[in-house]
C-alpha cells in the first residue's frame, strides 16, 4: 500500500471513530434539550459529509432507522434507582453476529429462541443479524438497567428487532392503523410520519403543530428535508417483543401483518 493510500485509510479510520462516537452519544441522549440536540446532529452530519456520497446515503439510513426503532420503546417507566426517560445501544456494523435464522434461533442470549425466517412467502430474504445490549438510563444518564436484543436486515429495507426488555418498559402511543389476534397472539400495525430536517432547518408551523399533536416526528441530521413513513408491526410471544419495521416506501400495513404471522407460525 503507497503512502497516500495509508493516509487515507488512516483519514476514513478517523471519521469513522468520531461519527461512531457522536452516535452512540445520540442514541445515548435521545431526550436531550432541542439546543444540545441539534448541536450533536450537526456534528454528525458535518462528519457524515466527510465521506463518499453514496456512504452518506447508506449511513443516513442507518441512523433513520436506529432512531425510529428506538423511539417505539422510549416509554417513561420508574424501575431501579430512576425512571427510565431513554434507551441506548451500540453495535460495529461490520460485526455481523449471525448469517441465518437458525443461527439467530440458536442463541439463548434472549431467554428463549428467537423467532425469524430466512425468507418470507414474498421472496424478501434474510441478510445478517447483530447481538446488541439496550441499555435503559434515567434522566441524569444513570443506567438503571439493561435487556439483550437482536437485530435482523432482510431485504427490502425490512428490520426485525427481537428483545426480551425490562418490565414495565411500554411502547409510545403511535398510531395503530390495523390490530388483529393470530393464534391467540394480539398483533398490533402501527405507523408514524418522520421528518427529517438539515441541521439549522426550522419545521414550519404546521409541522410544528402535528409534532405536538403526535402525529410526526421531527429529528434533524440529513441533507435535505426528507419525509418517510415509519411502519411496524409488533406482538409478544414466549416472553419476547417482536417488532418488524421499515421506512421505506412500498410496505403496507396487510403486508407486516402477513409477514408477523410466518414469523409467528415458525416452530424454534
Amino acid at each position: 500500500m503507497d503512502s497516500k493510500k495509508q493516509a487515507d485509510t488512516r483519514q476514513t479510520a478517523w471519521q469513522d471513530e468520531k461519527l461512531k462516537a457522536a452516535l452512540m452519544q445520540m442514541a445515548e441522549e435521545i431526550q436531550m434539550p432541542d439546543l444540545r440536540q441539534r448541536r450533536m446532529l450537526k456534528d454528525i452530519h458535518e462528519q457524515i459529509q466527510e465521506r463518499s456520497r453514496i456512504m452518506r446515503k447508506i449511513t443516513g439510513k442507518k441512523i433513520v432507522l436506529a432512531v425510529a426503532a428506538m423511539a417505539v420503546l422510549a416509554g417513561g417507566t420508574a424501575i431501579g434507582a430512576g425512571k427510565i426517560t431513554g434507551l441506548s445501544s451500540h453495535h460495529s456494523m461490520d460485526q455481523v453476529d449471525f448469517y441465518s435464522a437458525e443461527e439467530v434461533m440458536k442463541n439463548t442470549d434472549l431467554g428463549s429462541a428467537a423467532k425469524a425466517v430466512n425468507a418470507f412467502t414474498d421472496g424478501t430474504k434474510f441478510k445478517k443479524a447483530y447481538r446488541i445490549d439496550v441499555d435503559a438510563k434515567d434522566s441524569g444518564g444513570t443506567i438503571v438497567g439493561s435487556f439483550p436484543q437482536i437485530n435482523i436486515e432482510y431485504d427490502c429495507n425490512l428490520n426485525l428487532d427481537v428483545s426480551k426488555p425490562l418490565g414495565g418498559i411500554e411502547e409510545n402511543s403511535y398510531p395503530v392503523i390495523l390490530e388483529e389476534e393470530y393464534n391467540e397472539i394480539p398483533i398490533q400495525i402501527k405507523q408514524m410520519e418522520y421528518l427529517f430536517l438539515p441541521p439549522d432547518a426550522q419545521p414550519s408551523q404546521e409541522d410544528q403543530k402535528r409534532q405536538e399533536e403526535g402525529t410526526l416526528e421531527i429529528s434533524y441530521g440529513t441533507d435535505k428535508e426528507e419525509r418517510h413513513m415509519f411502519l411496524s408491526a409488533s406482538w409478544e410471544e414466549e416472553g419476547l417483543t417482536y417488532l418488524l419495521f421499515t421506512l421505506e416506501g412500498g410496505h403496507d400495513g396487510e403486508e407486516l401483518m402477513q409477514k408477523a404471522k410466518e414469523i409467528i407460525n415458525v416452530e424454534p
